[in-house]
């Protein structure tokens, strides 16, 4: 059959292709083989299920599952390995059932091993009634390993029956019967007033675990009497006692072997006054937030628009037109700019003079952008975008990001993708992309996993890094050198990646519901627990760390202590949190409420909840923001709160907490004018690093006064200018969360 030359030139360019795709893949694999090693097979690994096989949802909650893999193989894990959820008891899962590294792939070296995990809350979410008379049901529960390469798929199931003991609620105490005996005496409260939340005129006896729902009650009694106690537990290592009286916080206490029987309670004054917080400003906007950032310096707050806002048709112009607020604190508006949807990251520097934000649309066209504003005015510093034809370019690719960080001093800004991994650094005053990382060099096909949350070091010398593929990373900005990473169970949720005051550690509460602390300067894990709750709020003193939800952890250890509810603030030196939501409650540690405000119409719908909120520096302002709003909601709607702070109820008189100052305050040095020695007076409301350096009005450095840990109080410092000329000089109060200034006058 002779050929026609048409189908002669189509074979010849067949051919061709075919040879040329062959060649390019060769070169391909040789060209990577230089940066790469080779590779295990999926089943080099093992897999250890290394979660309960039972869970009582009265006292555990609902624990993630958990599987350890070690790469037992001579080489790499396979690339583009990753995990997923099934179960014949779900079909088409969603939701509750999660799973991590979220976003990210497994990635061991020989002999490397991590811990992947999935959410139990879907068993929740999507209860089927097939309990048993003693509320026992059974579930389903797998993992599927998978490798998604074209040419040669590898897939794994490892897979397990869960029994849930589901009883009724409230738990009786009957319920929880069992060989642990505990008991003890509650004195007599003589002086009991009751203008607590507490009305009460009795003593109450509880036993919880952190994850209980609610409080187990197992004695109770008149006030005025002391009240004895004894009950016998099943067996744990988790319980507290938990005691309310009327005029005392509610005291909580871990049992152990030891203090089980004849327990002692050390109960403490509510303290001169319990905080209490009046509504003071709603602004209505047509969106909810899920990002706010901070200028202590200015007392002013930016917010970002949700990402998640309605989910109607008809909301589509809203969306577009979704815009972020500069404020001050008591609610004014200095600008507004209109973003566009949708919004995932955005930050402002702590002298309120840039504000950075990302859009990133999902789903639709990719039409990226990252944006850089002048804090003061709002208007566009830099602008860097990519239409939809554009976005699977390299600046496409750089610009599909989650998050955006600014360094403090407004040099560089970061923003990490959510799907190939990569931080990119940036120069904002050079309107200039410095580089990305990984690239081409980097020995892995795929980077960080989806990036979520960045801070930089005080220097902008380091840049740490909360990422999907379950690791927390430190990476030095010179040379792009990760100096370690550290396991931390998934990405870091918005409010949940957080340095302690001192700037040693790094507290990280992830979407896999883990809370853990790091040495900022090693990468050593000092502890992880898992509170099955969002977020990582630091108290101001550094020593307690509050999860959403309200549950409270001693820094030191991770000691759990007591828990409140909804977005939590530790108040500092008090013993009292509040919880944000619908109105600002007032909470002990124990969890028992004192003061409860007014609501503001934030929390009313459902989604509009409180994603994102802030509790000034001085403690006299809550800044509060909606999350989404829906189509059944009226728009706009309240979208902002401010809340101040007021007297309180007076109950009695602790001195000690009656003499700590309740802001920093660096006061003007006496005398002033000065010839040679004057004195500066200054008052810290926790403990903390001071330094206070002394600058010309040119801005140069002249002397340093105190460099050191000062405690709490009242402090004065003697500053001697015998060698410096006669002029005006400035001098500052640096802490590792504030800073302040004044003008000093030198006459000689």
């Amino acid at each position: 059959m002779k050929l026609s030359s048409p189908l002669i030139t189509r074979f010849i360019a067949s051919a061709f292709f075919l040879f040329y795709s062959s060649f390019s893949y060769l070169q391909a694999q040789k060209t990577s083989n230089i940066h790469q090693k080779k590779v295990s097979s999926l089943l080099d690994h093992s897999f250890e299920w290394i979660s309960n096989d039972t869970i009582n949802t009265a006292l555990d909650g609902f624990p993630k599952f958990k599987i350890k893999v070690k790469n037992n193989g001579t080489n790499r894990s396979p690339d583009r390995l990753g995990v997923s959820f099934i179960s014949i008891d779900y079909d088409g899962v969603i939701g509750g059932f999660a799973n991590f590294p979220n976003g990210g792939h497994i990635k061991l070296e020989p002999g490397d091993s991590t811990i992947v995990s999935i959410w139990s809350q879907g068993v929740k979410e999507r209860p089927i009634n097939d309990k048993d008379a003693n509320d026992i049901f059974s579930r389903d529960i797998g993992f599927k390993f998978r490798v998604d390469d074209f040419n040669n798929p590898q897939e794994h199931i490892v897979r397990k029956t869960i029994k849930f003991m589901d009883w009724e609620r409230p738990v009786r105490l009957e319920k929880i019967n069992g060989s642990m005996q505990i008991s003890g005496i509650i004195p007599a409260d003589l002086n009991s007033t009751s203008i607590s939340g507490n009305t009460s005129q009795e003593t109450k006896v509880y036993i919880r675990t952190p994850y209980a729902q609610e409080l187990i009650e197992i004695s109770r009694g008149p006030a005025n009497q002391s009240l004895s106690f004894q009950a016998n537990i099943l067996p744990r290592k988790d319980w507290y006692l938990v005691v309310d009286q009327p005029s005392y916080v509610r005291s909580v206490t871990h049992i152990t072997s030891e203090n089980a029987t004849n327990i002692q309670i050390n109960r403490k004054e509510a303290g001169i006054i319990i905080p209490k917080y009046e509504l003071h400003n709603v602004i209505n906007t047509p969106t909810g937030f899920w990002r706010g950032a901070i200028s202590e310096t200015e007392q002013t707050f930016v917010v970002f628009p949700g990402q998640e806002n309605w989910k109607a048709e008809n909301t589509t112009v809203l969306k577009q037109n979704s815009s972020i607020y500069k404020m001050n604190f008591e609610g004014t508006q200095i600008w507004s700019h209109e973003t566009g949807w949708e919004v995932w990251g955005g930050d402002m520097t702590s002298d309120g003079k840039w504000v950075s934000y990302i859009v990133n649309p999902a789903p639709g066209p990719k039409e990226h952008k990252m944006v850089i504003l002048n804090g003061e005015t709002g208007n566009v510093h830099w602008e860097i975008k990519t239409t939809a034809d554009e976005a699977y370019s390299a600046t496409g690719r750089i610009l599909e990001s989650v998050a955006i960080e600014l360094s403090d001093d407004g040099t560089f800004v970061a923003f990490g993708t959510s799907a190939g991994g990569q931080v990119t650094i940036a120069n904002i005053q050079n309107k200039e992309i410095l580089w990305s990382f990984p690239d081409e060099t980097y020995p892995y096909t795929t980077g960080f996993g989806q990036v979520r949350e960045m801070r930089f070091s005080d220097d902008n010398q380091y840049l740490y890094i909360g990422s999907g593929d379950s690791y927390l990373f430190k990476l030095r900005l010179s040379d792009k050198k990760i100096l370690w990473k550290t396991y931390i169970a998934a990405w870091p949720f918005v409010n949940g990646m957080n340095f302690s005051p001192d700037k040693k550690y790094i507290y990280t509460g992830t979407k896999a519901y883990e809370l853990s602390k790091i040495d900022a300067a090693t990468g050593e894990l000092i502890w992880q627990i898992e509170p099955q709750k969002f977020d990582a709020e630091v108290s101001r003193d550094g020593k307690y760390v509050a999860t959403f939800g309200g549950l409270l952890f001693e820094t030191e250890t991770g000691q759990f202590l007591g828990s409140g509810k909804d977005r939590t603030h530790v108040l500092n030196g008090e013993k009292f949190t509040i919880g944000v939501n619908k109105e600002i409650t007032t909470y002990d540690f124990g969890g028992k409420v004192w003061n409860v405000s007014e609501q503001s119409g934030i929390g009313d719908c459902a989604g509009c909840q409180v994603q994102w909120s802030y509790l000034s520096l001085d403690e006299q302002y809550v800044i509060v923001s909606a999350r989404d709003m829906t189509e059944s909601f009226p728009t706009p709607g309240p979208g902002i709160a401010i809340y101040k702070r007021v007297a309180g109820t007076n109950l009695s008189v602790d001195d000690e907490l009656n003499r700590l100052p309740k802001q920093i305050e660096l006061k003007q040095n006496y005398p002033n004018p000065f010839n040679s020695k004057t004195a500066i007076d200054f008052s810290l409301p926790f403990d903390a690093e001071v330094k206070i350096e002394v600058f010309s009005l040119l801005g140069q450095s002249v002397s340093v006064i105190l460099n050191e840990k000062r405690n709490a109080g009242l402090h004065t410092i003697e500053f001697d200018a015998a060698g410096l000329a006669t002029g005006m000089y400035i001098y500052r109060l640096t802490t590792p969360t504030f800073s302040i200034s004044k003008k000093m006058n030198l006459l000689k």
